[in-house]
């Protein structure tokens, strides 16, 4: 993911903790599917295991506090 993929995603971060998908070329808008023909979606799982490991990695509570709202929203909404 990198510091420019973990900014990319910051910025998609809406106040509730969802994600605005828009531009994402590989998910959110079926764009592409899983090897049995499954469209791919925004995983909120995996989006919160890599910002916060990105928030460790950077030393940046900001990333880590943005980890946690996207948990929580996820919870909240009974996400992947």
């Amino acid at each position: 993911m990198g510091t420019k993929g973990v900014q990319w995603l910051r910025n998609r971060i809406l106040t509730d903790g969802s994600i605005d998908s828009s531009g994402n070329t590989r998910t959110g808008a079926s764009q592409e599917t899983t090897r049995s023909g499954k469209v791919k979606e925004l995983t909120y799982y995996t989006t919160v295991k890599a910002l916060y490991y990105w928030s460790q990695v950077l030393n940046d509570p900001e990333i880590e506090s943005d980890a946690i709202k996207i948990s929580r929203y996820r919870e909240n909404n009974n996400f992947k």
